[in-house]
């Protein structure tokens, strides 16, 4: 939850922008882009549309906010680097990443994401950034664990593919068993 996001507690209190976010996330995580509407999120949250335009411009100013929370999760910057920075292991390295992906998206909201940004010029391109970014970090996981580079980047893609479509394998599966696949996954990769 973030940091102004509403407890228990404080449910009385005013809605803030992090809460529309947080409930147009969840939406999304239900159905596409196109399903993420204002009306729908106010009747969801219990409020007047005004509420949504105190926070928000619009409804692309609330794309946006998911878009920055799909890239804050995506990037190894910003949310991996300092669990990343503390461990030497790059076997491990890769595993926190992959590990990371699965517990932060509990839904289907990476692929209704990837879907829209087919067709937004863009988001398209600041995705391909940040894929680019994360299989250069894999690559040279791989290198670091003896690898050639022919190997690493055979390697790296296929890693790359396997956290990218592990929720449209195993979405239906509780965590524990998305984690113990993509466990077996990630340890048969890193065997020469």
């Amino acid at each position: 939850m973030t940091k102004t996001a509403k407890t228990k507690k404080d449910k009385d209190a005013p809605l803030g922008r992090d809460d529309w976010t947080e409930a147009a996330w969840q939406m999304l995580g239900k159905g596409s882009l196109d399903q993420v509407r204002v009306d729908a999120l106010a009747r969801h949250l219990k409020v007047t549309r005004g509420s949504f335009y105190w926070h928000f411009r619009d409804r692309d100013d609330l794309i946006e906010a998911i878009l920055q929370r799909w890239y804050a999760i995506l990037g190894l910057e910003q949310s991996m680097m300092p669990a990343l920075r503390n461990t030497a292991d790059p076997a491990l390295r890769l595993w926190i990443v992959y590990e990371r992906v699965i517990r932060e998206v509990g839904n289907s909201q990476f692929t209704a994401l990837r879907l829209w940004a087919r067709g937004n010029p863009a988001a398209r391109k600041r995705l391909e950034d940040e894929d680019r970014k994360r299989l250069d970090h894999m690559v040279q996981q791989f290198q670091a664990m003896g690898f050639t580079a022919v190997e690493a980047q055979s390697r790296g893609d296929i890693y790359q593919a396997l956290v990218q479509g592990e929720f449209m394998r195993n979405g239906t599966l509780s965590l524990v068993a998305r984690l113990r696949r993509a466990k077996a996954q990630h340890d048969a990769l890193m065997r020469r």
